[in-house]
């Protein structure tokens, strides 16, 4: 069975890996990631679903790890089919992805050059730009990660306080009334795989007044670099608005001259063997909570240390502000923005060891000289079902005048021109198809015809399963020669950032 549809509706899901004008599609079935959940996946839910002292997975979990088997895969997610306009009438078939938002590597990257176009193209004007990275203390993470309305609050507060300090500066240099812009990309995982929640904000480095209506419009003001000290104090203010927060709602219990943490009860651990290594209670009444703590440097008129050029600790948050990009380096615009929404895993840095277990690479090597961690297919499963983000809310946030509220916004904002087209719909407005983003970000147009130069062009969307395999034996898709190599991108010649 086949269903027609324009093309811009279904992404395209290949890997680039030649030198030249070539594409080569992988097998996902030959992946490390891909036979992992196809061997564990069972295993792991069926697990979950005997052990009565742990809840049931959300569904939404549930989906997207079972959505992570089709992705790619043709029998089960469907393919498009795509034929030459020119003399040869070649045709290929491309399988569908899962467009999850989870943890899926191609998904992830398909979104991470999605975002970074669109934001760079169409809503960041050329000004500079500093990104902001701030993490929480490990005794917050839980909370922040389980509790949405939290973690709302606590990204206001943050975003708040950066914009008061930019704000405060420009009325110092006099400008009357300053409006600050900024993009918060919320991150659930941090390097070793592990529930982080944890934020890199895209900040303008500088204010816009309001213009005069009818003379001129809003104007930028850049301004100096913040020093070391500057960005002490946003750390102290947030850190201190933030445990005051915790206080009101009852997650802290405030005393004299410390703050007592709640008990808080941790479902995923096993506490019978694992409690005096983690510090959770084993019997009576408190019996699978942790012990309660009494945290000492949560004060409120806590001091920030200094650990490095523009990056600071205080209380447990840390703040980094040292990443800067200039309003002509376009290109570094791009590639910050592809770091900041970057998906949570890459499969170059995992590997299986002769005894099946998962070996993940760290990126930085740890003071007690840790340089891998080792976990258990079902252990990986489990690592990467925790950082899923929840349906519905938003990993993104726009604030300031990228608001779209803001009544200065259509004023500075680039803005799409194919805006208010006919032949545009709304929702196909800031879409770019799977072929552009790889002609831009590899510099290979995927389209071209390599028999006559013709272009490829969409014929239809076919999701029968048993057409589909019919088709993939018939065809021999994932058959023939190796891989040649990877193909660098234009960005990726760039160090990254760090």
């Amino acid at each position: 069975m086949s269903k027609f549809s324009d093309s811009s509706h279904f992404e395209k899901v290949y890997l680039v890996l030649s030198v030249c004008a070539e594409y080569y599609q992988r097998n996902p079935k030959e992946s490390l990631l891909y036979n992992i959940f196809a061997e564990g996946l069972p295993a792991f839910l069926s697990a979950i679903e005997n052990n009565c002292d742990k809840k049931a997975l959300p569904q939404y979990v549930i989906n997207e790890l079972e959505a992570f088997l089709k992705c790619r895969v043709p029998e089960a997610s469907g393919v498009s089919r795509w034929r030459c306009d020119g003399a040869c009438k070649h045709e290929i078939f491309i399988a569908h992805s899962c467009k999850k938002r989870g943890f899926c590597p191609s998904c992830g990257g398909r979104r991470m050059s999605q975002t970074a176009a669109n934001l760079k193209d169409f809503v960041i004007p050329k000004v500079p730009i500093r990104q902001w990275v701030i993490s929480l203390p490990m005794e917050l993470r839980f909370w922040v990660a389980k509790d949405p309305n939290l973690l709302d609050a606590v990204n206001t507060i943050i975003n708040r306080e950066i914009s008061r300090f930019y704000k405060e500066r420009a009325i110092s240099d006099g400008v009357l009334k300053p409006h600050t812009g900024a993009l918060a990309f919320i991150q659930r995982a941090g390097g070793q795989i592990n529930l982080n929640p944890h934020w890199h904000i895209l900040y303008v480095e500088g204010c816009y007044d309001e213009g005069i209506e009818g003379v001129r419009g809003p104007r930028f003001y850049e301004q100096k670099k913040p020093t070391s000290l500057d960005i002490a104090g946003v750390a102290e203010s947030i850190s201190r608005k933030i445990i005051k927060h915790l206080i009101k709602i009852g997650y802290l219990k405030a005393e004299e001259d410390f703050c007592e943490l709640t008990e808080i009860e941790d479902e995923s651990m096993d506490i019978f063997h694992k409690t005096s290594i983690y510090g959770y209670i084993a019997t009576g009444e408190n019996e699978g909570q942790r012990v309660r703590r009494l945290i000492r440097n949560f004060d409120l008129d806590g001091k920030a240390e200094i650990t490095s050029s523009r990056c600071v600790n205080v209380n447990g948050f840390s703040v980094h502000a040292d990443t800067f990009v200039k309003k002509h380096e376009h290109q570094q615009r791009e590639r910050l923005i592809r770091y900041v929404a970057r998906p949570p895993i890459s499969e170059k840095r995992m590997e299986l060891d002769e005894n099946g277990e998962v070996i993940w690479h760290l990126k930085n090597i740890f003071s007690d000289g840790t340089e891998a961690l080792k976990f258990s297919p079902l252990e990986l499963i489990e690592k990467l079902a925790s950082i899923i983000p929840p349906p519905w809310r938003n990993l993104i946030r726009y604030f300031g005048f990228f608001a779209g509220n803001s009544k200065i916004r259509e004023a500075i904002v680039p803005g799409n021109p194919k805006k208010g087209l006919s032949n545009y719909p709304t929702h196909q407005l800031y879409y770019t198809p799977w072929a552009e983003l790889l002609k831009r970000t590899f510099d290979i147009d995927i389209r071209a015809c390599h028999n006559c130069g013709g272009r490829l062009q969409f014929v239809a969307a076919i999701f029968d399963g048993i057409a589909v395999g019919k088709i993939v034996e018939h065809l021999n898709i994932y058959q023939g020669s190796d891989p040649p190599a990877h193909h660098v991108s234009k960005l990726e010649r760039y160090e990254y950032f760090d």
